[in-house]
């Protein structure tokens, strides 16, 4: 029960966050204008960079409260981690703050709406965010390691509340990014100290519980936070490569409708992550203890799942993008190409979501070098390709990249990573699965669209139909698929032993942790 009550939580958690993001949008338009927009979003940039700083304590913490939860060493070692994190996040502050000026300068610039001047300000005060903002994860990391995730959800949704909601009322008293960005410097304050006193009670400790110190506690651990502080970093630069281009060959108005048109391509990926997290404890046993058929079932029907997902929202969007353009955002002047944007990234949303299913069919397996090495290339490739295409096509073309990479690292995971793992044909039935969901989503989705326009319905009616005939025609798929995987696989005996188990020469690695680089 406590298994379920984890999943309800991690899925209404995350679910209120994406949405309260979704909500609060059309508010901070309305109260800073399209530039004060941009602005917030080279924020989200700037936060995801910082979060570097972290060097995989956050999950490298998670793992050791859940191996010992009752462990002498975990205040020692959260001291630790304390105190290192402490000073890298105040040198990332510092930094920020010292290159504020050359950053509203030369980067972002000016515009009709905010002065060069305010955005200095704004970057100095993002500086004084990353702190306390980025300490909270540590904390929660033990809650998550506690197997607490209610409570940690419980967390999330008051920090979201704090941070995008309150700070509502005191913008539209306040109009101006001084007064947003003050209020998370407060907000984020209030949720570090709150966080950590929970973490600590849980722990045995005062809330205001401080221990010394003790740094040989990382030897033990290092090899995994390196391990994971690699993949974070290729993950962490590669989302936001998009838009550092486009805050940098476009104007400030121009990377907040970016970031606009990213939050619709995110869609696909945000529905299915918590459905993937749920399951990687789950396929982690098959793998530890060998039961390869209950693996390839697990990956067949998380394929499924995901790729039903995946394509209804994803072609939802794709279809209906005016209808939801204008029930999002009645009172914005989109620019022209926003419709064409929003549906190229959420084509790549489509194909970044699926291909997580092989992303964490891979740490299940123990296995981490084929992600970073895929993150390097399409580190080194991405940003010329997208200022290439960017300054010959326009932003449009920024998107562009992020799906052909988006489409080659789906395949490239499948193949090299699950491939060798749960076995080849089951790799090739899962992709006829995804081409097939994918087609009916499309077509379904077409039909709705033509239908609703012949009757001449209104935005949210047309926008109804649609996505209803798309869920009934994947949830058809869905329920058939699973009998068709088993009935093709009994027929062409598709059950083989993947390469990692018939080699008798490489075990699983321990408690199935991603390989140290």
């Amino acid at each position: 029960m406590t298994f379920a009550y984890n999943i309800i939580a991690n899925y209404l958690g995350r679910l209120f966050t994406i949405a309260a993001g979704y909500i609060v949008i059309p508010f901070y338009i309305a109260y800073v204008g399209e530039a004060g927009f941009g602005v917030i979003s080279f924020y989200t940039i700037i936060l995801t960079f910082g979060a570097l700083m972290d060097a995989g304590f956050t999950p490298t913490f998670t793992r050791e409260v859940a191996r010992a939860p009752t462990g002498e060493h975990l205040p020692r070692l959260l001291a630790s981690m304390e105190a290192i994190l402490l000073v890298a996040l105040g040198l990332a502050a510092w930094l920020v703050i010292a290159l504020a000026g050359p950053i509203a300068e030369s980067w972002l610039g000016s515009s009709g709406q905010v002065g060069a001047h305010e955005i200095e300000r704004s970057v100095m005060l993002m500086g004084l965010c990353l702190v306390p903002q980025l300490m909270s994860p540590l904390y929660t990391a033990a809650l998550l390691g506690l197997q607490r995730q209610v409570i940690a959800n419980g967390l999330l949704v008051f920090a979201t509340s704090l941070r995008s909601f309150a700070v509502l009322p005191v913008l539209a008293a306040s109009p101006s990014l001084e007064t947003f960005f003050l209020w998370q410097i407060a907000a984020n304050l209030i949720v570090l100290l709150v966080t950590r006193s929970v973490a600590l009670a849980l722990l045995g400790k005062r809330p205001f519980f401080f221990a010394r110190p003790d740094f040989r506690l990382f030897l033990p651990v290092w090899q995994f936070s390196a391990g994971m502080l690699a993949i974070q970093a290729v993950a962490s630069v590669n989302t936001q490569l998009d838009k550092l281009v486009v805050s940098k060959l476009f104007s400030v108005e121009d990377l907040g409708f970016y970031t606009i048109a990213s939050t619709l391509g995110l869609v696909p990926y945000a529905m299915v992550i918590p459905i993937l997290i749920a399951a990687l404890p789950r396929m982690t046993g098959f793998f530890e203890s060998k039961n390869f058929r209950e693996l390839q079932k697990s990956y067949l029907m998380l394929t499924a799942i995901v790729g039903a997902l995946a394509a209804f929202s994803s072609a939802g969007i794709a279809f209906y993008t005016d209808e939801i353009f204008s029930l999002w955002l009645p009172d914005v002047d989109l620019p022209q190409y926003a419709g064409l944007l929003a549906q190229l990234l959420v084509s790549g949303g489509f194909f970044l979501a699926v291909g997580s299913v092989a992303f964490y069919v891979g740490l299940a397996c123990g296995h981490n070098q084929t992600s970073v090495m895929i993150g390097i290339v399409t580190l080194i490739l991405s940003p010329p390709t997208m200022a290439i295409g960017a300054s010959i096509w326009g932003i449009t073309a920024v998107a562009i990249p992020w799906l052909i990479f988006n489409i080659l690292n789906f395949l490239v995971l499948s193949i090299r990573v699950v491939g060798p793992r749960v076995g080849y044909c089951s790799v090739w039935l899962a992709l006829a699965t995804i081409a097939l969901i994918g087609a009916a989503g499309l077509s379904t989705t077409a039909l709705g669209q033509r239908i609703a326009a012949s009757l001449d319905f209104g935005a949210l009616a047309t926008l109804f139909l649609g996505c209803a005939l798309a869920a009934l025609m994947i949830g058809a798929l869905w329920l058939l698929i699973p009998r068709l995987n088993a009935a093709v696989s009994a027929k062409f005996n598709l059950v083989e032993v993947p390469d990692v188990m018939a080699s008798s020469s490489r075990a699983a690695p321990s408690s199935a942790q991603p390989e140290s680089l």
